[in-house]
């Protein structure tokens, strides 16, 4: 029975320093802007949904600068990926995609907020959705690596980018119109019939 005990309190003990050293070290969120404002696509009006941009930021927490991330972008089916443009002045290496699992190495250690990606997104029904940052293929975490241990921390969702949605907030919380204007040249329409071509 002692040998039970023991065995039992070991294991609690182990437990709690390996949730010690799994503290947050910060958070990764999807917004419609570049100042990181707005989490939401107001509906769309008209007989077609739109285009919008989906801006990805991450933030360290206070005591952590991290040098590396690593996650996915969970799409719901009435968005279409297009155009997607890294921060070139933090991005210098990535491997995966962003539905699939990337892994992006930073250049230097960042504290405090960071974009890392925008995505164009056609947004194709009125449907009211959200898109969604989640773990990382085989390791079940969304995760940062941090510069003072190099280890890989459990990061978390900050927010999510909901599509066509009020929330019950009204259209105050909505990126502003002025915001959400993405090339509209005359190119742009046929790169939207393209994707449906096939």
């Amino acid at each position: 029975m002692r040998r039970a005990i023991l065995a039992w309190l070991l294991i609690v003990a182990v437990s709690s320093a390996a949730y010690a050293d799994n503290t947050y070290s910060g958070m990764i969120g999807l917004f419609a802007d570049a100042n990181h404002r707005y989490q939401k696509v107001c509906p769309f009006e008209g007989p077609f949904a739109g285009m919008a941009k989906m801006w990805i930021w991450g933030v360290a927490s206070t005591e952590e600068t991290v040098g590396h991330a690593r996650f996915r972008i969970v799409y719901p089916s009435n968005v279409l990926q297009s155009e997607i443009v890294a921060n070139e002045a933090l991005v210098n290496m990535s491997i995966g995609d962003l539905p699939g699992g990337i892994q992006v190495g930073y250049n230097g250690c960042r504290g405090g907020w960071h974009w890392l990606y925008c995505q164009t997104i056609y947004v194709t029904t009125h449907d009211e959705t959200w898109i969604r940052v989640a773990e990382y293929p085989g390791s079940g975490l969304i995760q940062f690596k941090t510069c003072g241990d190099a280890i890989w921390k459990p990061a978390k969702e900050y927010t999510r980018l909901y599509l066509n949605s009020d929330l019950g907030q009204g259209t105050k919380h909505c990126v502003p119109p002025e915001e959400l204007v993405v090339g509209a040249e005359d190119a742009s329409w046929g790169a939207i019939k393209s994707l449906f071509a096939e």
